[in-house]
């Protein structure tokens, strides 16, 4: 669980390899680690990426690094 500051920036990394995500959340600076989550999906597939908000969270920009 990670409960978020309001009118405060964070920056959210996803990387994918193996069929394991692992999601960082980092503070404003961009290199402060605040948490760190890892999800393995097997052999489902991949593709695709969604962004869900709540409570009027906005983002920014969205970067694909190969």
């Amino acid at each position: 669980s990670q409960t978020f500051l309001a009118d405060h920036w964070y920056l959210a990394e996803v990387t994918i390899a193996g069929g394991v995500a692992t999601g960082r959340l980092y503070d404003s600076d961009g290199s402060t680690l605040i948490n760190t989550t890892t999800y393995d999906y097997g052999s489902i597939g991949t593709g695709g990426v969604a962004i869900r908000s709540f409570g009027g969270m906005g983002v920014d920009t969205i970067t694909l690094c190969p």
